[in-house]
Order: C-alpha cells, then structure tokens, then sequence
C-alpha cells in the first residue's frame, strides 16, 4: 500500500511540475481572471489583446502564443465576428491538465485570430471549464 501511494505521490508532482513550467505569463493571467462555471465559457478577449494586441503581423502574433504556452495552427476557415478577414485564421489552444492523471482536463483557453493585410484584426478569446 505505502508503495503505491508513493508511485501516486511521484505520478502527481511530475505531472504538476510539467504544466506549471509549460505556463506563461498570458495562461497565468487568463486562469487567474475571472473562473468560467462548469461548462461555460468565458470571453478572454480582453486579456489575449494584451498579449497580442491588434495590428501585429501573423508570424508575431503566432510566435507569441507558442512562447506563451499555446500550441498553435493556421487553417482556412471563417472566423464568426471577423467580417471581411482574410480566410487563413490562427487558432491557439491550452489545455490545463487536471491533478489527477486520470481525469479529462480541468479547463481549456482557445484563442481564434483574424487578420487583414497580414495584421491581426480580430481576436476571440475563451476560457472553459470541463465538468469537475
């Protein structure tokens, strides 16, 4: 019993030293802001325009989110909200993993970013909270 509750022990600081070194100042920020309610989302926008404030080229604002902790990817595809933006949008994601392994994650802030001429023009930022 002693054994497996020591594996258990070793198992949960691994995977907490892991996800606190991943962080940057904008998760930090963002799992600080106000706490999303169990499965509802709540608008970040705010605090990613901080980060990644209007106007900046794509590669910046890419390069931003990964060094914040984000993985990020460029996709064809209509942002709602970003009228007359260009097709290819950036969408970033952070996945906050729950304490216990085994569990799904505890929240999740994705990131949506529309650009025109190559410069962020819109940004749509949200944080949500999985079921526990």
């Amino acid at each position: 019993m002693g054994k497996v509750v020591t594996w258990m022990m070793w198992i949960f600081l691994i995977f907490s030293q892991g996800s606190a070194m991943a962080k940057g100042d904008l998760i930090a920020e963002v799992l600080s802001f106000a706490k999303p309610e169990r499965f509802h989302s709540l608008d970040v926008s705010t605090v990613v325009l901080r980060y990644v404030p209007l106007g900046v080229e794509k590669k910046t604002a890419m390069r931003e989110l990964r060094e914040q902790g984000f993985e990020v990817e460029e996709i064809t595809k209509k942002l709602d909200g970003c009228a007359g933006c260009e097709p290819r949008i950036v969408l970033g994601g952070y996945t906050k993993s729950a304490t216990i392994p085994f569990l799904p994650y505890e929240s999740f802030i994705s990131v949506g970013l529309g650009f025109k001429k190559g410069k962020v023009a819109f940004v749509s930022a949200w944080h949500t909270k999985n079921a526990y």
